[in-house]
């Protein structure tokens, strides 16, 4: 997979288009900073290997502009079913899946819980409702923060968002216009792979959803709610940049392509690739097309930054929507732990696995630049302390390879 990657460009932003819809009429680039034109780096994106269930405190904040638009509790319970189902790789469509992807099809092991109590400690359904002072609010804009806050904001005729340390916030509301509509996923400034990249750094994290997708689209729009949790959690879309192939998103799994989709089990190859070369893969939940799968690269991903720099936002006392699946979880015989995380310079790496073989840990910088090589002979277990320079704060990243096994994990130091 290109290695090179536009650290902007696509964490925000879909407007849902069904297989071979020409103009999904896509709002991120409202977000996006020219300067991050001129970054380019190597960075891979963030891994952890799964090992149990985990459980995201979820707050919905419901705006409403018509009767319609307030939309019932049941409605939403069985919303968030619909989601847990298919993060579990469950309720899928492996027939819109192209057969070259079909063995990537992965179960998160994630379930995303409406809170019991809210910030102050009272009892709550996890469901905020409000009467909406504008017919539509307005999408995000490169040019104003304030307009991709909007909805956010009680001030401005939105909902102020839950502790977002605690909760994961997400906001169902007119968007736009009655003919064009925005649905965007904004992740934490930790969780984005080249550390605060975006235009503006203080844009709420969380999820925006148009209410449109909730009422028109198939599944309630589940789908699709569950392309911006993944942009909310660090997921990017798979092709990086559309029209080139110097751009990806950085996870191995997923093949670097030039399109933002196509139909469902097209053979389209729009990127050739000198090793690993295959066909687009149109059925991702992080494209536009088809939305029925995560990869292994994409799941580890986004369980390291939930489970390694945002604890606070999974529940420990209560479960909800369980789901189980036949579907294997991924990884599961490797453990790899980086702590303390976040810190100042000095951190300990423990790393078990299963069978005896040789081991090499590459640690990079934010650009890309190799500091520090390893190299561990047939072996199961490794406990080593690092350390950086205090004083050089920002975002690394340690690469481990065992056999045909490639871990990352990301380490955030000075924060």
């Amino acid at each position: 997979m290109n290695q090179r990657y536009l650290l902007l460009s696509l964490l925000l932003g879909l407007s849902f288009c069904v297989c071979g819809q020409s103009d999904p009429g896509c709002l991120f680039d409202q977000l996006l900073e020219p300067a991050a034109f001129e970054r380019q780096t190597s960075l891979v994106a963030s891994t952890a290997q799964q090992r149990t269930e985990i459980h995201v405190r979820t707050v919905i904040h419901i705006l409403y502009a018509t009767p319609e638009g307030n939309v019932s509790d049941s409605l939403i319970s069985e919303v968030m079913d619909q989601i847990n189902h298919l993060i579990h790789a469950q309720d899928i469509d492996t027939s819109l899946i192209h057969p070259e992807h079909r063995h990537l099809v992965t179960n998160a092991q994630i379930n995303f819980c409406l809170a019991q109590t809210d910030p102050a400690g009272n009892p709550t359904n996890g469901i905020t409702r409000k009467a909406a002072a504008l017919d539509y609010f307005p999408g995000p804009a490169f040019t104003d923060s304030t307009s991709t806050e909007v909805v956010k904001t009680d001030s401005l005729g939105g909902i102020t968002p839950w502790d977002t340390e605690r909760y994961l916030n997400i906001w169902i509301a007119p968007m736009v216009s009655a003919d064009n509509t925005s649905n965007y996923g904004i992740p934490k400034v930790e969780f984005m792979p080249g550390g605060p990249i975006l235009a503006f750094s203080d844009l709420i994290p969380g999820v925006v959803m148009d209410i449109d997708a909730i009422l028109n689209q198939p599944n309630n729009g589940a789908n699709i709610i569950v392309h911006e949790i993944g942009h909310a959690l660090g997921l990017l879309h798979p092709w990086g940049f559309p029209g080139t192939c110097e751009f990806d998103d950085l996870i191995d799994d997923t093949p670097t392509c030039q399109f933002p989709g196509g139909n469902c089990l097209d053979d389209a190859n729009s990127c050739i690739e000198p090793t690993d070369d295959r066909v687009d893969n149109s059925a991702n939940f992080m494209g536009y097309s088809c939305m029925q799968m995560l990869t292994p690269g994409q799941v580890q991903a986004i369980r390291s930054n939930l489970l390694d720099l945002n604890p606070e936002l999974l529940l420990t006392n209560y479960f909800c929507n369980l789901v189980t699946s036949t579907t294997p979880p991924v990884g599961t015989a490797i453990e790899c732990a980086l702590f303390p995380n976040p810190n100042h310079g000095t951190f300990q790496l423990n790393y078990q696995q299963p069978q005896l073989s040789d081991v090499t840990i590459h640690l990079y910088d934010a650009v890309g630049r190799l500091l520090q090589t390893d190299h561990f002979s047939n072996t199961r277990t490794i406990n080593k302390a690092y350390q950086v320079s205090a004083d050089k704060s920002g975002i690394y990243f340690m690469t481990i390879y065992a056999g045909d096994q490639i871990t990352v994990k990301k380490i955030m130091v000075g924060y």
